[in-house]
């Protein structure tokens, strides 16, 4: 479609106003605009009398010539803008020196040069669409940016709403006599997917659990929800660890949605036989640093993510390891080692947190969680943009 049937066909019914003190000039462009499709024109003679009519109907254009008698068009125009904001404005001047048309166009919304009379009907024609259509576009600039602001507004809401709902998910409730137990949780902005629960499960055995879900903001709250309700429910029957992720990813197979999945450690210390027994599902490997330093990654993770389909329980294994005075053990989800500053592309990664594991590991336990936080944070300039959990476990 050409410009002009466009123009016609979005805009013929607006209602315009024309003001010249030439009885000639006011029948020539009434003339060409109803011809071009616009039948809600009306003239005036000059800017008093334009104002009249304006007070008695809503016109959405005033095209004003700039010389006339009364109330000249700079006055009307001035008014206009003044006390009728919503109305657009054309000055029509004879003038065409440079000064006169930059005065025009900051006291107007656009004007036309009146020249020879052959030429000034497709001008008024093409410069009436213009604008209009530049103020459609404007009108639609608003509305699309106050829509943005609602869903932002609304996004925000649920953000806040969703981390309110998480605030409180992660629940701490060991009771270990001969274990330290030192945890650490960031949630990010957008609410990710780490979840930990610690649980005494009877008088000497505690079960500690890491998990990371997809998803994030409302959808992410409501699936750590049910996971954390999944693992309290699992954790009541003090189930071998390779026997509850079983369990747990058959229920997650069944309840979460399509294409959504949790990765979990789960552990169990045993405070009677001094071990630690874990199965890992694609989460991180477990860092053991023994008291001599000597450091060994545990890892005996599932084939698939838990969720995603099933599996059977020759899938799930169990680790149990030995555990003695001083040894250490730490969890961690990804948004530790994928942790960057900005435009920098190297991760923190797996390499620096064990050569700084190695480094201080005479230190206390909660002070070697600070001196890890630390690091990752003056290697990121403080741009952690994932959730971080950070867990250490030590045999007293």
């Amino acid at each position: 479609m050409s410009f002009m049937k466009r123009i016609k066909s979005m805009f013929y019914e607006k209602k315009i106003l024309l003001v010249d003190d030439s009885n000639l000039i006011r029948i020539l462009l009434l003339k060409i605009l109803n011809q071009a499709g616009y039948q809600n024109v009306d003239t005036a003679e000059d800017g008093l009398e334009a104002i009249k009519k304006i007070d008695q109907k809503k016109y959405d254009m005033v095209c004003s010539d700039f010389d006339m008698p009364k109330m000249n068009g700079k006055e009307l125009v001035e008014t206009i803008k003044k006390n009728y904001t919503d109305i657009l404005v054309i000055v029509l001047s004879a003038q065409a020196e440079r000064k006169t048309v930059v005065d025009l166009m900051r006291m107007a919304d656009n004007y036309i040069v009146k020249d020879e009379l052959d030429s000034i009907k497709k001008e008024v024609i093409f410069i009436i669409g213009q604008t209009f259509e530049k103020d459609q576009l404007r009108k639609d600039n608003i509305r699309l940016l106050n829509e943005l602001k609602l869903r932002d507004e609304k996004m925000q809401s649920e953000l806040s709403l969703a981390k309110y709902m998480t605030k409180e998910i992660n629940i701490r409730e060991d009771q270990c006599q001969n274990f330290n137990i030192e945890i650490y949780n960031r949630q990010s902005n957008i609410i990710g997917g780490d979840f930990f629960t610690t649980k005494t499960l009877s008088q000497k055995r505690t079960a500690v659990i890491l998990a990371d879900i997809s998803g994030h903001g409302i959808p992410g709250a409501l699936l750590l929800f049910g996971l954390k309700f999944l693992v309290n429910d699992i954790m009541k029957n003090d189930l071998p660890t390779d026997k509850a992720m079983y369990l747990l990813n058959k229920t997650l197979q069944r309840y979460f949605p399509q294409g959504m999945y949790a990765t979990v450690s789960y552990l169990i210390i045993d405070e009677e036989k001094n071990t630690l027994a874990f199965t890992n599902s694609f989460q991180n490997p477990i860092i053991f640093v023994s008291k001599d330093a000597g450091i060994n990654l545990l890892n005996n993770s599932a084939v698939k993510l838990l969720g995603i389909s099933e599996q059977d329980e020759a899938g799930f294994q169990i680790t149990e390891i030995p555990v003695a005075s001083g040894d250490r053990f730490f969890l961690f989800t990804d948004g530790l080692l994928e942790a960057r500053a900005k435009h920098q592309k190297e991760f923190y990664g797996s390499d620096r947190l064990l050569k700084l594991l190695k480094m201080n590991n005479s230190i206390p336990l909660k002070q070697i969680i600070r001196v890890i936080l630390e690091d990752v944070n003056c290697f990121s300039n403080n741009n952690i943009d994932d959730d971080v959990t950070l867990i250490g476990i030590e045999k007293k």
